[in-house]
């Protein structure tokens, strides 16, 4: 029995050992006086993040008398890279003050007259809060991050909770903050990945939302993040752009939104919605572009090896291949495989292919079923069979009215019996043809 008490009350005083001290061991006071002095090891206190030491008895009373002025400043950043954390024990005593660097490489970089990175270091930092969930998709809040990130403002994660969770690809994180934690924020970022639709009012991501947004200089949805938005009311009566497949058609059964699906981003003042993924990153530079200027955000784009088209660029849900995705799947027979080929084009045009193989399959029967898929949203109107293969021809209306053709192939492929190549194109018909 006294063995046993023995050993719990070692276990209990081993597990409260105090941390090492930070700056190597040395005095915060003398090193703010220009010269390094060991602390001692019975004159120690812990104050914020980090454990220090001192040399006599009076320097550990002044430091307390004026923490500011003698302790690790900015919270432990790194003066090279605030968005780092800087290490215990690499710093750099500028005017008087102690800063933490992150790792050698940013220690070696700091040489000359350091008062501009402290004069940056010190600036006010715009707040980004970023919400993450299970699900979450990783470029949808990685892209941003590294914007906001690079341009020195300070960003955290958000969460319903405090746990650990995975990302949609599996990543596991863990969040900054949960939601009654989190700080007040100047950006909010909303991404995708999976989002849960509809939601209703008492959902708690969705109330937390709806506090944040009247809060915040700029929220910027990324991906299908705009139903976050839509879910909640604040996209009703605005334009909003989501990703490309089957969310823009989803987002237009909210009658109150003006779904726009030809823009890498839809910028309404303080709501900014984007299209899928890497829209994000554009998102997060037209903030930047904004709130600091062309300069600054070209200079982060640039930082990030980033191809940044400000005035426009590649709109995914504006491709033509939008009438092909909405056609869904044809109806095979069982053990047929299928093979995706090539597929490219604009907005104008777009043509894909695929290899379908399987014991029961006939041109005959193929045919038939792309037929089938087909004809409920375009019109025949020709069918042949030549040396290629059987050749159909389509018609039907895009989204703004206008006149399109579709083609359907479907031939023979190298291999044997059982085996096609399908091939289906659409353009718009120009005037005059």
């Amino acid at each position: 029995m006294m063995t046993l008490a023995f050993v719990v009350l070692t276990a209990t005083v081993s597990a409260a050992a105090p941390k090492p001290p930070a700056l190597r061991g040395l005095d915060p006071v003398s090193l703010v006086e220009g010269r390094e002095q060991p602390g001692n090891a019975t004159l120690r206190i812990q104050h914020g993040k980090y454990a220090y030491a001192f040399a006599t008895p009076e320097h550990q009373r002044r430091f307390l008398a004026d923490p500011d002025r003698y302790a690790i400043q900015g919270e432990g950043k790194c003066l090279h890279m605030a968005q780092m954390e800087g290490d215990p024990n690499l710093f750099k005593v500028v005017e008087g003050k102690i800063y933490l660097v992150a790792n050698a490489g940013c220690f070696d970089a700091l040489t000359g007259d350091l008062s501009g990175y402290v004069k940056e270091f010190t600036k006010p930092r715009r707040k980004v809060a970023i919400l993450v969930f299970p699900g979450v998709q990783i470029i949808d809040y990685t892209g941003p991050w590294e914007v906001f990130g690079g341009a020195g403002y300070d960003v955290f994660s958000v969460a319903a909770t405090a746990e650990p969770l995975f990302t949609n690809n599996r990543m596991q994180i863990t969040p900054s903050y949960t939601f009654a934690a989190a700080p007040k924020a100047d950006i909010l970022v909303l991404p995708g990945g999976g989002v849960p639709n509809p939601l209703g009012p008492d959902d708690p991501t969705i109330q937390w939302i709806k506090r944040q947004v009247p809060q915040t200089e700029i929220t910027l949805s990324v991906c299908n993040g705009a139903f976050w938005l839509a879910n909640s009311g604040l996209l009703d009566g605005l334009q909003a752009t989501t990703t490309a497949n089957r969310n823009l058609d989803i987002l237009r059964t909210f009658p109150r939104i003006k779904v726009v699906d030809d823009a890498r981003f839809v910028d309404n003042g303080r709501i900014i919605t984007t299209a899928g993924l890497s829209s994000g990153i554009d998102g997060a530079l037209h903030v930047l572009d904004r709130l600091e200027g062309r300069g600054k955000a070209r200079s982060v784009a640039l930082g990030l090896e980033y191809d940044w088209h400000p005035d426009g660029g590649y709109a995914r849900g504006a491709m033509a291949d939008k009438y092909l995705r909405r056609l869904g799947n044809l109806s095979l027979p069982k053990d047929t495989e299928v093979k995706a080929g090539d597929q490219n084009g604009d907005r104008q045009r777009w043509e894909r292919s695929w290899e379908i193989s399987g014991p029961q399959l006939t041109q005959a029967g193929l045919t038939a079923s792309v037929d089938q898929l087909l004809t409920p949203s375009w019109t025949k109107t020709g069918s042949k069979q030549d040396k290629v293969g059987q050749r159909t021809s389509w018609a039907f209306k895009g989204d703004d009215g206008k006149p399109w053709k579709g083609l359907t192939t479907i031939s023979p492929a190298p291999g044997g019996p059982g085996q096609f190549l399908v091939t289906v194109s659409v353009e718009q018909v120009s005037q005059g043809s």
